[in-house]
């Protein structure tokens, strides 16, 4: 890929910088369906985006056929020329790092199609023996992926680096007589033996039979416990809030909120992009700057947000190296890797002591307003009543705001759980609207 650099100096003279990402995917999925293989997809990607700079202004394009690089360069200048000036523009600079370590598991690839229907078939034959209750499955999945990066710059930077992902994802319907109900999981690991598939079907089979032959429960302010993966939901909900982006747009709940006190102290949040076999961890971020652990809240207090180069620059602030792409078909932007709420020390009976509402799963997440933190969602969960059981919710809906959510702390449990790169352990909050009947 180093041909790249002196393919775009051929195009560029001397008073134009330029960013080139190149970046190749192969992924491979596997589906089983009434114990039987389904289908297998194999889907590959790869090409290169381009930025151009001269002065405070930039222009981006990208390709998908090398062959058209030059072209590409070509077009990336013309709307660079055209472009608006922007005092927070930067060239990604730094040196000739060469090949960097990722999470690479050998076992990629490396196991046959027979193999990985062996597995989710295997599954699915415990999903439906754990419990009676559990009729069928309506999604038994298995995804592997290799991603490949070359990152270099006219100010010197170059990168490269290989990583892979194991995604595992199911959906079971558990039925009690004319009732039925369904829980989802989908979990990731960036090793293969990392995948905790045990603990998935232990957590998705219990949720589901949990909620058959729902009760009712009256309009009304209450106590709740929301489960690891209700917490990583409404924490994935509202996670672009920490973004230095967003911040910069007049878009976050928190602008202005930084070095402030604003949550429980019960609360910290940390994101962390070079945690060991994180599912979202790389060893450099998308405009070469070293990943890190940046603790976002710590015992209540706001203590920043993530940045890439452009948000670092415009609020006066230092990359927290959080630049992230989805694709190389998008400029870069600040985002977040491994994002999870530190664990404490309460226990599962304390922390369903008294009377609460566990909620197990939300749903409508996408809906929630980052510009002022409310939030509408419907959920599913279970009732307790002096820490007893007493019947399962469903069709209800939770009302509030995120700041008094993590405001109202009672207690952080210590059972932290990640769900692909997002990640909590229970959190028990007072004082939250229930409506729906």
């Amino acid at each position: 890929m180093r041909e790249l650099i002196s393919r775009a100096k051929s195009v560029l003279n001397s008073s134009f910088d330029f960013e080139i990402y190149f970046e190749k995917t192969l992924e491979k999925t596997y589906r089983v369906s009434n114990q039987k293989p389904e289908r297998t997809q194999i889907s590959q990607s790869s090409g290169v985006g381009v930025r151009v700079f001269k002065g405070n202004k930039v222009g981006f394009a990208y390709c998908d056929e090398l062959k058209d690089f030059e072209e590409c360069v070509k077009f990336a200048k013309e709307l660079c020329e055209i472009s608006e000036p922007d005092e927070a523009i930067l060239v990604p600079e730094g040196k000739e790092l060469g090949e960097l370590k990722g999470e690479l598991d050998s076992a990629a690839f490396s196991e046959s199609p027979e193999g990985r229907f062996e597995i989710l078939i295997s599954l699915e034959k415990k999903a439906l023996e754990m419990d009676g209750r559990v009729k069928s499955l309506e999604m038994c999945e298995l995804s592997e992926s290799v991603s490949e990066v070359f990152c270099a710059s006219s100010r010197g930077l170059e990168y490269y680096h290989k990583s892979s992902a194991f995604e595992a994802s199911i959906a079971v319907v558990a039925k009690e007589g004319e009732d039925s109900a369904m829980a989802y999981r989908a979990i990731g690991a960036r090793y293969f033996g990392d995948l905790e598939l045990s603990r998935m079907l232990e957590e998705v089979i219990e949720d589901a039979v949990s909620l058959l032959k729902p009760t009712g429960l009256n309009s009304g302010v209450y106590e709740v416990v929301f489960s690891p993966f209700s917490a990583s939901q409404l924490l994935e909900a509202f996670a672009d809030i920490f973004l230095g982006d967003n911040v910069l747009r007049g878009k976050s709940a928190l602008k202005g909120m930084e070095g402030h006190k604003v949550f429980s102290e019960l609360l910290s949040i940390i994101d962390w992009g070079d945690m060991p076999k994180g599912y979202a961890s790389i060893p450099i971020d998308a405009e070469g700057v070293k990943t890190r652990k940046n603790v976002l809240v710590q015992d209540g207090v706001l203590n920043g947000f993530l940045h890439g180069l452009y948000s670092a620059k415009a609020l006066g602030k230092i990359s927290t190296g959080s630049s992230v792409r989805s694709s190389y078909r998008v400029k870069p932007s600040s985002g977040i890797s491994n994002l999870f709420i530190l664990p404490r020390q309460a226990s599962k009976e304390e922390m369903l002591e008294g009377d609460v509402v566990l909620i197990l799963e939300l749903l409508g997440t996408h809906t929630v307003d980052e510009v002022s933190g409310d939030f509408s969602l419907g959920f599913s969960g279970i009732i307790y009543k002096g820490g007893k059981k007493v019947g399962p919710v469903r069709g209800m809906t939770l009302s509030g705001n995120i700041k008094d959510v993590f405001k109202k702390l009672k207690a952080v449990g210590s059972d932290l759980c990640f769900y692909l790169n997002v990640g909590s352990p229970s959190l028990r909050v007072s004082g939250l609207n229930i409506g729906g009947e």
